[in-house]
């Protein structure tokens, strides 16, 4: 009896024990199993991304590049029929286009090659009627557009007005169908009116025209209308519109101080800042006399500015101005040399002269010529006196 509880207990526990063994064998083969699924499914998953990463980055750069090649074009223009042009005209068009410009013909032909890929994209368009009534409807607004005397700028002519054509240019990104650009556009016109005269440069892209261009000049939080100072391919300053005065005297004034930042221009607020701006060294300096950030000052510097002035400086304070010349009546500017006045202990001696009447190009020439050798002599602009319409004065 004994023996025989012994045998089926000894049963039991060998049965349990296979049971453990099965269960953990089951555990491992299920533990290997996920594992294998997990990799698999992960190698999956990143296969996908990237296919779809390299599919989108290669439809993006064919957009792009799109865009770049029609911003700007009319698509009748590119195949030479009229807007209202027969399925059968355009039909005509693009292959008389394609067959004198297609790159087999014109190895080596940059301009064809060009001509060639917009007659193709043109006509893609124009001969799908869905495509060419969405573009017909679009070409119906911007009848309707915002006009303006201002520069059209498009990436067709924007690297050889601003970039090559230099300058310092404000830049206006804007929509016709925006209410805000409409609302802005006689502020604009006025103001690019008032500063035509200095040397600063007014601009505008269409959005909807010109999408690669105006995206690129944009800020990346703005809205249109946008509006930036340039240099070439240097943002000067761009206008915050929650904090800015939209106005034409708010424009002149952050134009002047975007232009005062370009050429490092000081202001001068006490005789002791004159005294060191006066004689630091023997480099030609220029000071101007008058209001600040005001129309005067942007020509004033500008013209200093293009004549390759190395120092530039600008008072509202005309007790500084007089202390210079006594006689002096703001808008006025001085270009004199450090070395001249730098061992006089009081007051400036005034070589004895008469006025030159001289315009803004005129002005540049006559700086440009001199600023090596200005010494010891003071010139001095006082417009609104002794120029009468003339823009500058210089007395020598």
């Amino acid at each position: 009896m004994g023996s025989k509880e012994e045998e089926d207990k000894e049963a039991r526990r060998a049965r349990k024990a296979e049971k453990k063994r099965l269960k953990a064998e089951k555990n491992v083969e299920f533990n290997t199993f996920s594992r294998t699924q997990v990799i698999i499914a992960c190698a999956v998953v990143l296969l996908v991304f990237l296919l779809r990463f390299t599919y989108d980055d290669s439809s993006s750069n064919k957009a792009s590049k799109d865009d770049d090649l029609m911003d700007g074009v009319n698509l009748y223009d590119v195949l030479g029929v009229e807007k209202g042009a027969s399925d059968k005209e355009i039909k005509k068009g693009y292959h008389k286009l394609a067959i004198k410009n297609h790159p087999d013909k014109n190895p080596g032909c940059e301009e064809c090659k060009v001509a060639f890929q917009r007659a193709a994209r043109a006509y893609e368009v124009l001969s799908d009627p869905m495509k060419k009534r969405i573009y017909d409807g679009e070409q119906k607004m911007m009848e309707h557009s915002i006009q303006s005397s201002t520069v059209a700028l498009a990436t067709s002519n924007y690297k050889e007005e601003v970039v090559k054509g230099g300058g310092i240019w404000v830049i206006q990104v804007y929509t016709d169908w925006s209410d805000r650009c409409q609302a802005f556009s006689p502020i604009w016109e006025e103001f690019c009116r008032r500063v035509q005269d200095t040397g600063l440069k007014c601009g505008r892209v269409n959005l909807g025209r010109d999408r690669s261009l105006g995206s690129r000049l944009m800020g990346s939080k703005d809205s249109t209308p946008s509006v930036a100072i340039w240099s070439g391919t240097r943002e000067l300053r761009r206008i915050k519109w929650e904090f800015a005065d939209i106005s034409v005297e708010g424009l002149i004034k952050w134009s002047a101080q975007a232009v005062s930042d370009r050429y490092a221009v000081r202001t001068i607020s006490a005789p002791s800042e004159l005294r060191t701006f006066l004689s630091k060294d023997d480099r030609s300096r220029a000071l101007f006399v008058g209001r600040a950030n005001s129309k005067d000052q942007i020509s004033f510097v500008l013209a200093c500015g293009s004549a390759g002035i190395p120092l530039i400086a600008t008072t509202s304070k005309l007790s500084i101005g007089r202390s210079l010349l006594p006689s002096v009546k703001p808008p006025s500017a001085f270009v004199l040399r450090g070395d001249y006045i730098s061992d006089l202990d009081t007051g400036i001696e005034v070589y004895p002269g008469s006025f030159v009447v001289l315009d803004r190009s005129e002005l540049e020439s006559f700086l440009s010529q001199r600023t090596l050798n200005i010494a010891p002599f003071i010139y001095s602009t006082n417009w609104p006196i002794a120029c009468g319409k003339y823009e500058w004065c210089v007395l020598r």
